[in-house]
């Protein structure tokens, strides 16, 4: 269960207000669409004022056939509140309950969790820095779930076990862009070379790599990803200290190979557990780091066509 030390990292982070669009949202969640009926959806790092989440769930209510929409969110500067949608109309204040919370809504804290046990599912964008944390609470709570998170989060020792376990896989969109407060674009281009685009008045900074993680049932993860290439040993390296070929690319990978492969971390997009096995990453204890003519190789999940 979360601890205290949550909420303190909660609190004393500055850079987890990553706003997902709507566009985004619509994009991946209309993949889902039958999963929603009758469920109650939490959103438990979304403040209803600024939430695309929120604003996108209230007014496709119906379309997804929604049973409650409840959300939450973390308000540092003291307590927050619950606020739920019933379906009504939008404007009826009726349609929704209000309830202030003693605490100031930290998705760790026990009353966001007494509301997370009786949600069917939980869509957000939870705080890229406490991605682990979130993650670990769900699975405690066996809950369903699709959520927004940085691909590198799969080096993550217990998160990585659960793709290995077919616990856990990626949905089936990137996002490449978040609205963000206006300070983030001027501190982040001090530090980064990430840049931002304009749109409509309005600045929308630009990250790599985010993805959405997820277990709700998906049509992706049973597609077979075809493989045109043949094995042809001079166009594949071989690692120094391991037995494996390298893929720099998922269109690299041979139809007709039958021993182990290192491939880029972005195969999960693409990885059918029907079709591959997944047996680790390199940087674990298990597989270490993995080199080509003494050149350590960057990230690299080891596969075996099955």
């Amino acid at each position: 269960m979360a601890s205290n030390r949550v909420l303190d990292r909660a609190k004393n982070n500055k850079w987890d207000e990553f706003y997902t669009l709507l566009h985004d949202i619509h994009k991946e969640l209309v993949n889902y669409k039958d999963l929603f009926k009758d469920k109650i959806i939490y959103c438990n790092c979304d403040n209803p004022k600024i939430s695309n989440f929120w604003k996108y769930l209230c007014k496709t209510f119906h379309f997804y056939g929604l049973k409650e929409l409840v959300s939450t969110h973390f308000n540092a500067d003291g307590n927050s509140y619950v606020l739920s949608y019933n379906g009504g109309e939008q404007e009826d204040k009726a349609s929704y309950k209000y309830h202030k919370l003693q605490g100031s809504g930290d998705f760790g804290s026990q009353e966001c969790l007494d509301l997370l046990k009786r949600a069917d599912i939980v869509l957000t964008n939870p705080p890229f820095s406490l991605f682990r944390d979130f993650l670990d609470i769900l699975f405690e709570y066996n809950k369903k779930f699709l959520i927004v998170g940085h691909m590198n989060a799969i080096t993550y020792k217990k998160l990585f076990k659960r793709f290995m376990n077919n616990e856990l896989w990626l949905g089936y969109n990137n996002l490449n862009f978040f609205k963000v407060p206006d300070h983030y674009i001027t501190d982040f281009q001090k530090r980064t070379d990430q840049g931002y685009k304009i749109k409509n008045g309005q600045k929308f900074f630009e990250m790599g790599n985010i993805v959405w993680y997820t277990n709700l049932a998906s049509k992706k993860k049973n597609e077979r990803l075809p493989l045109t290439r043949e094995y042809i040993p001079f166009m594949y390296s071989k690692f120094d200290n391991f037995d494996a070929i390298n893929c720099d690319k998922i269109k690299d990978i041979p139809r007709d190979y039958t021993g182990l492969m290192a491939v880029p971390t972005t195969f999960l997009l693409k990885y059918n557990p029907n079709q591959f096995e997944i047996i680790g990453i390199s940087g674990s204890e298990q597989i270490g780091s993995l080199f080509i003519k003494g050149k350590e190789i960057f990230t690299r999940v080891i596969i075996k066509k099955r």
